[in-house]
C-alpha cells in the first residue's frame, strides 16, 4: 500500500476509534434506562388494581 493511502487510513482508523467510547457510552445508558423501566414495571403497584391497595 502506497505511504499516502496508509497515512490516511491511519487517520481514518483514529477517528472511529475515538467514536467508540462515546457509542459505547451510550449503548450503556441506553440499557440502563431500559433496565429501570422494566424493574419499575416489576415492583411498582398498577394504579387501576384495587386488589392490591
Amino acid at each position: 500500500m502506497p505511504e499516502k493511502l496508509k497515512e490516511g487510513l491511519d487517520e481514518l482508523i483514529d477517528f472511529y476509534l475515538d467514536l467508540l467510547p462515546l457509542e459505547l457510552e451510550q449503548n450503556f445508558i441506553d440499557s440502563f434506562r431500559i433496565g429501570n423501566q422494566m424493574m419499575l414495571e416489576v415492583y411498582t403497584t398498577p394504579i387501576d388494581n384495587e386488589e392490591n391497595t
